[in-house]
Order: structure tokens, then C-alpha cells, then sequence
């Protein structure tokens, strides 16, 4: 049996992703088809991980409700409230330059997204 009775589903923080990491001066040296198999490459990683995670997270949600799990969903507002308190505390963690291009082009994505103001 589980142990909790109440879980928050679905999920709204994190995302099925993937990176790659490398050498940019390295890649960037590559023949354009080599860089070309290795961009449809990482697509093609991002896509399969997305759809298995989306069965995997569907299925274990069917088990919790079959084991007495209740879910619910935060609301849209709920979620803002959330977004907007990490955005915030994301600033205090983006001390060197890799993390704050990070933290940017995250925010950035969310913003996008319309997820965050």
C-alpha cells in the first residue's frame, strides 16, 4: 500500500528533458551533417523521453487511484503562485555566469509559455 493518501498529479514543476554536454569550440568545429545528426539526435532523445515519461506518470497514477490514492491538481492560480516564488528564488542561486544563462533562458521559456509574468 502507499504511503501517503492525497498526491498532487499531474506534475507541473519539472519536465521530461534531456542536455547534451560538450565542448561547444568542439561541436562548433564539427561538419555541419555531423552537428545536424547530433541536433536530431538530442530531438529525437527529447521527444521519446517526454511520451515515456507521459505513460510512466499516467500509469502510476492509475495504480495510486486503484490503491486509494486521492489526486488533485493545483489550480492555474496556484501554480503562478508557485512559478512566481521559484523565479524569485532561482536569483539566489544563479551566482556564475553558466547558471544565470541558465536561469534566463528558463525564465525565458516559462515567460513564452505565458507560465510566468
Amino acid at each position: 500500500l502507499p504511503k501517503v493518501k492525497f498526491a498532487n498529479y499531474p506534475g507541473f514543476h519539472s519536465m521530461p528533458s534531456d542536455h547534451l554536454a560538450c565542448n561547444k569550440a568542439k561541436f562548433d568545429s564539427m561538419p555541419a551533417h555531423h552537428q545536424r545528426i547530433m541536433k536530431v539526435a538530442m530531438e529525437s532523445l527529447a521527444l521519446r523521453t517526454a511520451l515515456t515519461f507521459e505513460k510512466a506518470n499516467a500509469e502510476a497514477a492509475a495504480a495510486l487511484r486503484e490503491q486509494g490514492v486521492t489526486l488533485s491538481a493545483w489550480t492555474d492560480e496556484e501554480k503562478a503562485k508557485f512559478r512566481q516564488a521559484a523565479l524569485a528564488a532561482w536569483g539566489d542561486f544563479a551566482t556564475t555566469d553558466e547558471a544565470k544563462a541558465l536561469v534566463e533562458s528558463h525564465s525565458t521559456y516559462l515567460r513564452q509559455l505565458g507560465l510566468v509574468k
